[in-house]
């Protein structure tokens, strides 16, 4: 005859793994990713963008020159978290898709803060590997 404990040990341990893979300290849910926004368009040009992803609105925000604003989310566990943002100033729009899970994070990576710098031309992703902001993109196209 089986004993009982087997299934009350079986629910417990299910039980377990549910807690785990939802709190923030999951083995099952990706790092945490922080994105830092500063304005680099110019001297004097303030810089207003609102960033979104099919889930989240995150607001506008308008940051001076030399400024940053940052948000901070887990991505998805299929890898297709997207956040994009629409930048203006000076009646300029322009959009960029500010966070791609398949460019900006790997599982093995040791640095989750995407800091990007906005520039007329484009953004530039900074590059933990020689300290600079060289990894630059064009905006997407209208």
């Amino acid at each position: 005859m089986a004993s009982p404990r087997h299934p009350v040990l079986l629910i417990l341990l299910l039980g377990f793994f549910l807690l785990m893979a939802k709190s923030d300290a999951s083995i099952f849910q990706p790092h945490r990713v922080w994105v830092i926004i500063t304005n680099k368009i110019g001297p004097g040009i303030d810089l207003t963008l609102h960033c979104k992803s099919k889930d989240d609105d995150l607001g506008q925000q308008i940051l001076a020159n030399d400024v940053s604003w940052q948000f901070t989310f887990r991505p998805n566990l299929w890898k297709t978290t997207l956040f994009f943002c629409s930048f203006i100033w000076n009646s300029e729009l322009h959009y960029f898709d500010i966070f791609v899970s398949g460019r900006d994070y790997k599982e093995d990576q040791t640095h989750f803060h995407i800091m990007w710098q906005i520039l007329p031309n484009g953004p530039c992703r900074f590059n933990y590997d020689n300290q600079l902001f060289d990894n630059c993109f064009p905006w997407n196209k209208n």
